[in-house]
């Protein structure tokens, strides 16, 4: 039935993409088959026209070079596919100039839409085209409708309301900071965790408070003349000081949120909420997610880009190791076998990024089941504000939007 309506899925897009003359954008959910899509099209093509290359474009080596593979040999031929057709990421391809194919199939197509990437679409040519994505910013849907027409959006809160893919039930899990003076600072003193982000959330705070103001200057300048003994003629001096505040500011912003991406307490607490997971559920796996390669190391066998061992996966997916720790670098083309629960140590808030690793890892299979994904979130135990959310809270808000979360307290989620 799951695979029925999967195809449904897929028919719709490829009829949207007939109708627009095989040339548009999709957006479509994890889980519903993109793969095949492409493949299917592959083989009508070479079916139909006699000439041309047919190229696909994907975002890594591992896709390219397994993971696509795998699909060919389940669903077509790759010795006929390589007659006609080509895989290739867009790390390569962005350097073409002048190419012409039959055809041009992105996939992942979010991944292609940077400045540099993107070259590939202004300096070459071809007769048909598809991108294909999980999801789409706004700064990505307007470079994508540059490039071809938006033809069809199925979400993956639509693929869940279909009962094409599993639903997941996500958890917002808020961890107070330790106060405890146990953080190296790394310039020969202790402090507490609490301290170290309170400085850098108030580090940036005031950078951000200097960028306001040279900001508001400039503006005061330019409409009254002269402001503060400053007129017209100092405004590229401003200028010039306002483009070093900011690439300090963005520079500090960078740092802060390596500091959230280390935390102890979080690690600590993702430890327990492991065990507590693996004893309730004896037959199930956890997936552990974090930003930071260290952080993977502590977090259980980890899969990362300075550990890349196939058995690692293998092992989990064969259910010998019960837990995976791994960073946004095998977000896309690793596969990960009848995973339904999950723990993300840290996160951004690219919901992109969220939905293709965090929860596309949880709905690829069991279309009848819940999974379960588990966010920690670090605040401030304040004795006398209580609860302070701190900006991790902002991140997670931006990348679920559109998706139910529930927010437990310590004791709340130990206590059930």
């Amino acid at each position: 039935m799951t695979t029925n309506k999967k195809q449904a899925v897929q028919d719709r897009i490829n009829d949207a993409w007939v109708k627009a003359d095989r040339n548009g954008v999709a957006i479509a959910s994890v889980g519903v088959g993109k793969a095949k899509w492409i493949i299917d099209r592959c083989r009508e093509l070479v079916g139909q026209v006699k000439r041309g290359t047919v190229m696909v474009l994907t975002n890594s080596t591992h896709l390219r070079d397994v993971g696509f593979l795998e699909e060919l040999d389940k669903w077509w031929d790759r010795d006929v596919f390589f007659d006609r057709c080509d895989i290739q990421c867009y790390q390569t391809a962005y350097k073409w100039t002048g190419q012409n194919f039959l055809a041009v199939f992105a996939d992942e197509f979010d991944q292609s839409l940077t400045p540099e990437y993107s070259k590939f679409y202004w300096n070459n040519n071809w007769k048909y085209f598809m991108g294909l994505s999980g999801t789409l910013t706004e700064d990505q849907m307007e470079m994508a409708t540059r490039i071809a027409p938006m033809l069809f959006s199925y979400t993956v809160q639509q693929a869940q309301e279909d009962g094409v893919i599993n639903k997941v039930e996500i958890f917002v899990h808020n961890v107070p900071l330790s106060g405890l003076n146990n953080f190296d600072t790394g310039k020969g003193f202790m402090t507490s965790e609490l301290k170290n982000i309170t400085y850098w959330i108030k580090s940036v705070d005031e950078l951000q408070d200097e960028v306001n103001i040279q900001r508001q200057l400039i503006k005061d300048i330019q409409s009254q003349g002269f402001v503060q003994g400053m007129g017209i003629q100092d405004i590229p001096a401003l200028k010039w000081t306002l483009k070093g505040k900011m690439e300090h500011l963005k520079r500090k912003r960078i740092a802060r949120a390596r500091q959230f991406y280390s935390l102890n307490s979080l690690t600590i607490y993702a430890l327990r909420l492991q065990e507590f997971i693996l004893d309730k559920h004896p037959e199930d796996k956890v997936l552990m997610f974090s930003k930071l390669i260290k952080m993977a190391d502590k977090l259980g066998p980890s899969y990362h880009s300075k550990k890349k061992s196939k058995k690692t996966i293998d092992n989990f997916n064969s259910g010998e190791s019960r837990i995976l720790s791994v960073v946004g670098s095998v977000s896309r083309g690793v596969s990960f076998v009848n995973v339904r629960h999950s723990i993300t140590h840290s996160m951004d808030a690219s919901k992109t990024n969220f939905t293709q690793r965090e929860v596309g890892r949880m709905v690829r299979n069991n279309p009848d089941s819940v999974s379960k994904l588990h966010i920690l979130n670090p605040i401030i135990n304040d004795p006398k504000k209580g609860l302070v959310d701190l900006q991790p809270k902002e991140w997670i808000k931006k990348a679920c939007v559109g998706f139910h979360t529930r927010t437990m307290n310590v004791p709340q989620w130990w206590g059930k």
